[in-house]
Formats: C-alpha cells, sequence, structure tokens
C-alpha cells in the first residue's frame, strides 16, 4: 500500500511531521514500512513559464519558436507542439535540468537553437500518451519549481501489511493508526447525495456475498479526471483511465472498499443477481481474459448472463467507455474464502480482490456509495436517477470484555486507565466501563480482533513497547535429567564428526525435476497446495540431500 502524505493531510492535520518521522511512527505501532520515495524525484530543474510570442520555424514546417519568461528572464524554446499560444502558462526544463537520466542541453532544431524543452503530462507520468504539452488552466507565477506547484514534492510512504491488517489498505486506515499515535482527530469528506425515485434496481444475491448496494447514475460525460486526481492514483501505484473509472479507484484507495461502474445500457436492465457460477460457464474479462468458471465461484448477472466476476474484475462486455452515459455504481461485500480461491484459481490479482481477501468493512456501504456518487456528479455532471438499493445487512458487531488487571500483567507495566481509553477510542472502538475494565465494541472493519489479548496487543503497540522496562526472566535451573537415549545420541553425532563425518540435514520436500533427473520416471508422491514448486514432491530417498 503506498501512501501519499499529501493526500493523508486532507484527514488528518499532519503539517507538523515530516514523511520519515511518520514512518517511523508507524514502524513502532506495528505497520511495517518499506520505503520512503519521491516519485517525482527523476525531474531537475523544471519550472513554471509563460509563453511571450510564438513564430513559425524559418526552415521547419513542422516546429515553431517560442519566447517563454521564466521568473525575470526570457528562454528561446524550440517546439513540434504548433498549438501553443502566446499567453499560455506551461512546463518548461530549462538547459541543465534534468529528465530521469537524461541531462537536457541547448540544442539547435535547423539552425535555431532551444534553451530547453516543453513538458506534457505524459513526461509527468499523469497521462498514457499525450498529444500537446501541458498547460495551466489558470495564471501562474513564473520560475516556481514545477514539483512545487503541481504538489509532486510530496512523500510516498510504502508500507507492507500482514494478512490480518485489511483495514489499513486505505488512507482512512492509516489515518486511523496515526490519529491514535498523535492523539489527533480525523475530519472524513462529506458524502451528501440527493436520491431520485425515477428508476427502480432489483438486487437478489446468494451465499458468499454479504451485502449489495446499488445506485444508478444518468448523463454521464465520459473525460479526463482532475489533475489532482490523476495525481494521487500515480502516487498509489494506478493508473489514471478515465473520470468514472478513476473515481471509482479513488473511493477504494480513500476507504479500503472495492466498487465497480457499470454501463447501465449494456447490462440489460436493472436488475441485478449476485448467484454462483455454472459449471463451464465462461466470461470475458476487462482485461480481454476469457476465463472458464466453476460452481465455486461467484458472478454478478443481470438474471441470465454474467456481468462481472464478483470481487475480482467486471466483465468486457459492460464496462466503461466513452460512449457511456448512464452507470450503475456497485458497493458490494463478498465472503473472503470464496474470492480467494477463485483468485488462486484463475491466477488473477487485483486490488479489489486483494482487499476483499482480507475482509472489507460491511457497515460503510451507503458512506461508500454516496462518496462515489458525490464525485462522479461533480466530475462528470451525472445526476442520480434512483434511490440507494441494498440488499444483505451488516453484521453484527463483536463485544469483548477488557480486564485492567490483565492489560497490565501482560504488558509487563502499570498502562495508565486514561491512556488504555484514549488508545482505543482513537482506533475506533467503543468502551463502556464494566466491574474490572471495560465493555469494548470491536468497529466493524477489525476483522482482526476477536479475543481480550487482541485489545491487549492494540494497547501495547499504541501505547509503546519501548515503554515497557526489560526484565531478564528469573531461570531455575532444570531438575529433570536428561533420557539416556538422546545422550547417546549427542554421544554418537560428536564421535562421527570427529572422525571426519559430515552431519547433513535436508528438507522432506523438493522440485520433482530434480527428482526426476536421478530417478528417471518415477512419479514421487506430490503436495496438493505446496508453498512453491521447489517444495512440492515428496523426497523418495535421502541421497538427494547428499548430492
Amino acid at each position: 500500500m503506498r501512501i501519499s502524505v499529501e493526500w493523508l493531510n486532507d484527514y488528518i492535520d499532519l503539517t507538523d511531521k515530516n514523511a520519515l518521522e511518520l514512518a517511523n511512527a508507524l514502524s513502532l505501532s506495528g505497520t511495517e514500512v518499506e520505503s520512503v520515495e519521491f516519485p517525482w524525484n527523476y525531474i531537475e530543474g523544471a519550472f513554471t513559464g509563460r509563453i511571450e510570442s510564438v513564430e513559425e520555424h524559418p526552415d521547419a514546417d513542422n516546429l515553431v519558436v517560442t519566447k517563454v519568461s521564466v521568473g525575470e528572464k526570457l528562454y528561446q524554446i524550440v517546439t513540434a507542439d504548433k498549438t501553443v499560444k502566446a499567453g499560455e502558462y506551461i512546463a518548461v526544463i530549462l538547459s541543465g535540468g534534468k529528465l530521469w537520466n537524461l541531462e537536457i542541453k541547448d540544442r539547435k532544431f535547423r539552425g535555431i537553437n532551444s534553451e530547453g524543452m516543453f513538458i506534457s503530462l505524459e513526461e509527468l507520468r499523469l497521462e498514457e500518451k499525450s498529444e500537446t504539452v501541458f498547460r495551466f488552466d489558470h495564471p501562474v507565477e513564473t520560475g516556481k519549481d514545477i514539483r512545487e506547484t503541481l504538489k509532486l514534492d510530496s512523500a510516498v510512504i510504502e508500507v507492507e501489511l500482514t494478512a490480518n491488517r485489511g483495514d489499513c489498505l486505505s488512507m482512512f486506515g492509516i489515518a486511523r493508526e496515526l490519529k491514535a499515535i498523535y492523539r489527533k482527530e480525523i475530519e472524513y469528506p462529506s458524502a451528501e447525495i440527493e436520491e431520485n425515485p425515477k428508476e427502480k434496481i432489483d438486487i437478489s444475491i446468494e451465499e458468499g456475498c454479504k451485502r449489495y448496494t446499488a445506485l444508478l447514475m444518468d448523463n454521464v460525460t465520459i473525460k479526463e479526471s482532475p489533475l489532482w486526481m490523476k495525481r494521487r492514483l500515480v502516487a498509489a501505484g494506478l493508473r489514471p483511465i478515465n473520470n468514472v473509472v478513476d473515481i471509482t479507484n479513488y473511493v477504494m484507495l480513500e476507504t479500503g472498499h472495492p466498487i465497480h461502474a457499470f454501463d447501465a445500457d449494456l447490462i440489460g436492465g436493472n436488475r441485478i443477481i449476485v448467484r454462483k457460477a455454472k459449471s463451464g460457464e465462461k466470461l470475458t474479462l476487462l482485461d480481454g481474459k476469457e476465463v472458464e468458471l466453476i460452481e465455486s465461484d461467484l458472478l454478478i448477472t443481470n438474471g441470465e448472463e454474467p456481468l462481472a466476476l464478483a470481487g475480482i474484475m467486471g466483465g468486457m462486455k459492460s464496462g466503461i467507455s466513452p460512449n457511456t452515459r448512464r452507470v450503475l455504481l456497485e458497493v458490494a461485500v463478498f465472503d473472503p474464502v470464496t474470492i480467494r480461491k477463485t483468485a488462486r484459481r484463475l491466477g488473477i490479482s487485483t486490488d479489489s480482490s486483494y482487499r476483499f481477501e482480507r475482509g472489507v468493512d460491511p457497515s460503510d456501504s451507503f458512506y461508500v456509495i454516496k462518496r462515489l456518487a458525490s464525485l462522479i456528479s461533480e466530475f462528470s455532471g451525472a445526476t442520480v436517477s434512483s434511490r440507494i438499493t441494498d440488499a444483505g445487512t451488516p453484521s453484527e458487531k463483536i463485544k469483548l470484555h477488557l480486564r485492567k488487571w490483565f492489560v497490565d500483567k501482560v504488558l509487563g507495566t502499570v498502562v495508565p486507565i486514561e491512556d488504555i481509553e484514549s488508545i482505543l477510542s482513537h482506533l475506533g472502538f467503543e468502551l463502556e466501563e464494566a466491574g474490572d475494565g471495560w465493555e469494548v465494541e470491536v468497529p466493524a472493519y477489525r476483522y482482526d480482533i476477536t479475543q481480550e489479548i487482541d485489545l491487549v496487543e492494540e494497547v501495547g503497540r499504541i501505547y509503546g513497547y519501548e515503554k515497557v522496562p526489560s526484565v531478564l526472566p528469573g531461570i531455575l535451573p532444570s531438575q529433570e535429567s536428561i533420557p539416556v537415549e538422546i545422550k547417546e545420541i549427542r554421544k554418537l553425532k560428536r564421535i562421527l564428526t570427529a572422525s571426519g563425518y559430515n552431519e547433513v540435514i535436508n528438507y522432506s520436500f523438493l522440485n520433482p525435476e530434480k527428482i526426476k533427473k536421478v530417478s528417471g520416471d518415477f512419479d514421487p508422491p506430490m503436495l496438493q497446495n505446496p508453498l512453491s514448486l521447489d517444495f512440492s514432491a515428496m523426497r523418495p530417498s535421502m541421497i538427494f540431500g547428499l548430492l
């Protein structure tokens, strides 16, 4: 999970912390930090500028010569983009600057010197293919570093999460962690829409789908996403596509809840049935790959034909395209085991399946779909054309009893009551005093909290294990004698090694190809679910470890 510090500041004020401080705080609280990087550091010497004049190149029909003011100086730039006009504000790398490993130098184009080059969104990795150079849509101060102006100078913290911490696979999740660490508050973005009874959605779900929430929107205009959204998606490791698809990815990264958008005109009505696949049923996915399904796979259908492979990837037929005008938005909660089995069997791993396999919040569906709809309305001009339709119910929240003395006993130190209450409250737990401790209600997104000891761990990792005094455990000499058999084996080993023999300790499982090289056509017993190919076959002899 890649965390943009600039994006994180939308929800929690971290302006008094730098990226390394945040990374260190996350590491100490149990979130492994892989790296801290600045994704746009490959650009050096790039500035904002204003085109003062544009003239035709005297000896090249496909080039123009421009005069560009950068700060108080005027530079001559030759470009092949003949759409540039005087008065436009652009991004330019001057001679001496760098783009990746390429150093920009003065260069003559048909006898006319160019003192740099204009930058497109393609060079900024904010667009797959650019036809023209980048222009600002508003006046900017010239001579400013382009990374600072476009907020490309923010750090990205990459974290490696254990399988039980699916709640941290989002900006909200990391913000909650930092809220508890720094005792700060989170401000969640508003998500308000006006529902419309114009259209009705019929939803039917089967086992494997715990909840399915849907909404219809009309008058969608497919176009480019705003630059700030592209920047955040690229920083998170995703490729911008179009406004609707980008918004679904953006809200997924923000909330941790995967989302899908169907072209409503291509799904054959306003009916959604979530069911198990029929054996041999086929579906062409958005990446063009056709998959053959089995009865344990879960499908999103219109009642007749499959539209998407639930929790993993949408179908090609109902995907968003430049011609899309109506969309059906999906926010679902699928069974993690079902999604994991299908993804592993088909060899498909997506951002969506990765999150569903670890469990998503079953209680935030209404907030997520409203947030999604509000952004689509804002950036595509769409209007809501149905009420929010919801099938299934969120699961009951778990309640646990936490004893104060048990916290102190396990952690080996006395943790102040106010610290315990503050830590758990900031992590989203609800506490009520009860007897020798508290009745604690576990938030729906914390699948990993099932026992009292889990709550103690939450307190310990945020309170700080470095605050627990180090005391060596007392060790009493063993009163039991070592069995004679073990003594004899140890003695024999010492005699043999002293005589020049080597002791070899080998694995019981090998790569089957190694076995065939020695044993020919012999088929060794195979594991059904090996960790890797190198440990998939049981060795027929100890000789393989001696070769």
